[in-house]
């Protein structure tokens, strides 16, 4: 996430604007006939929850027959998101589509659906691709999730450091590039 405060002297991170945009035209191949979908964002006003939102909702705008209906807060906890799931399916919500701003809360809702018959769960879209998440993606239960790549991104931490001790000039901002996983089911 961006610091709010220091000097910062290389801000290395996954470009979340193009990991939300990853998200949001998965849905619309996945749903171009239209369709509901609810988005799960992880705190309010960080710079992650703001831009993984903003380009998945930007995708969307691409496709007028898919609507965002409902927005929970679930501060990217697995907990706080399983319960706002399930509060959703005893007030009768149907969703065709989930996406969540990160696997945790993804997996969360995961858990609140495992009592719905599979043709009836909605399509659902993750964050990260933590370990959990993309087992859940290879078996079937949840369609995607976009992929960091923290490898890649403690690598140009490293370069960048060892530039500064050189006095070598060093990009304010990296961005790294995001995949996505998608189930073969």
């Amino acid at each position: 996430r961006k610091a709010d405060s220091g000097a910062v002297a290389a801000h290395i991170t996954s470009d979340n604007l193009a990991g939300g945009r990853l998200a949001g035209e998965y849905l619309t191949r996945r749903l171009e006939q239209g369709g509901v979908i609810a988005e799960f964002e992880g705190i309010p006003g960080t710079s992650v929850s703001y831009e993984r939102g903003k380009g998945f909702n930007d995708a969307l705008a691409k496709q007028p027959k898919l609507r965002v209906t409902r927005r929970e807060v679930a501060h990217f906890n697995r907990a706080e998101a399983r319960a706002a799931m399930t509060e959703l399916l005893a007030e009768g919500q149907r969703f065709d589509a989930l996406f969540a701003h990160n696997d945790n809360m993804i997996l969360g809702v995961m858990e609140a659906l495992h009592h719905v018959p599979p043709a009836q769960r909605p399509i659902l879209i993750g964050f990260d691709g933590i370990p959990e998440a993309l087992r859940a993606v290879r078996e079937g239960d949840i369609a995607a999730t976009v992929v960091q790549k923290p490898e890649r991104m403690g690598a140009l931490a490293v370069n960048a450091a060892l530039a500064l001790l050189r006095g070598e000039p060093v990009t304010p901002t990296i961005l790294v590039e995001l995949d996505l996983a998608e189930s073969a089911r």
